[in-house]
């Protein structure tokens, strides 16, 4: 974010707030003092968002001063140009969180990334042809058949 966006966010909106709370003599409304202090909380939660690089929490508390303002209003406690004259400055600084207040994109990885080597599979013992579990090599005898050869009972 660059550095001119969080001053100007500060001073466009905080010199609204003090001519509120001021007024300009015993005839204009004046805002309370915890109407002050909440409405620069919300510029303060603001400026923090908007120097943290998080555009919603600038914008929540945006929404949450103009909000105060309108409450304030209402209640009497600002005059009307001090009212647009804070409408205007959070329009402005509504513009600047949302050009400015970006998302940092964190640096590229200077790590190489390798893939795993696959799993080596052990290797099965090869059949020739003709060979399946039933197969009998040659040269050895059958089940019952040790090599002897059974003949008349021979003599």
């Amino acid at each position: 974010m660059p550095a001119r966006m969080v001053p100007r966010l500060a001073i466009c909106l905080m010199i609204g707030v003090l001519v509120a709370g001021c007024g300009a003599g015993s005839s204009a409304p004046r805002l309370s003092a915890t109407a002050a202090r909440q409405l620069q909380n919300d510029l303060t939660a603001a400026r923090t968002g908007a120097e943290r690089h998080s555009r919603e929490a600038a914008d929540a508390a945006l929404a949450r001063f103009a909000a105060g303002v309108r409450r304030a209003a209402r209640d009497g406690q600002l005059s009307r140009a001090v009212e647009r004259r804070l409408e205007d400055g959070l329009a402005q600084a509504r513009r600047h969180v949302s050009l400015d207040v970006t998302t940092p994109t964190p640096p590229p990885s200077t790590v190489a990334q390798t893939t795993p080597a696959p799993a080596l599979t052990p290797p099965t013992p090869a059949q020739h042809p003709g060979e399946g579990p039933n197969h009998i090599p040659p040269g050895h005898a059958q089940h019952g058949d040790h090599g002897h050869q059974q003949g008349d009972g021979g003599g």
